[in-house]
């Protein structure tokens, strides 16, 4: 997936890098310990359209992809989007999250305990 941010072109890549990144930055502790579970975390506000978890997606493939961004960038990204753009990119992050093997089956899960749940 790529994503243009103040006229620079981003490759987006949910791979082991971007797991170990979020694991690291969100990972559930408990007793001290990193037990991981980030995406698990962080999922679920990506598809109820929440910005910041988004915002959290796209920043941590970024920097694990060895690109530099601030998140004053992507918050004024996020900031001058319309509705109609922000439900765009949702969809855009949900299919690439789909189709990375590293990101697939966690997705799937989510996804299918939310539509248990309607």
């Amino acid at each position: 997936m790529k994503l243009e941010i103040n006229g620079k072109t981003y490759e987006l890549y949910f791979g082991m890098a971007f797991l170990r990144f979020i694991n690291e930055k969100y990972g559930m502790m408990q007793q001290g310990v990193n037990l991981g579970l980030a995406l698990q975390r962080l999922l679920p506000g990506v598809i109820n359209n929440d910005l910041v978890a988004m915002e959290d997606l796209i920043f941590a493939s970024i920097k694990s992809n060895g690109k530099s961004i601030t998140q004053a960038k992507l918050d004024a990204y996020f900031e001058s989007l319309t509705a109609d753009e922000v439900k765009q990119l949702r969809e855009d992050l949900v299919t690439a999250l789909n189709e990375a093997n590293t990101t697939h089956a966690p997705l799937a899960q989510i996804l299918e305990a939310v539509q248990d749940e309607n």
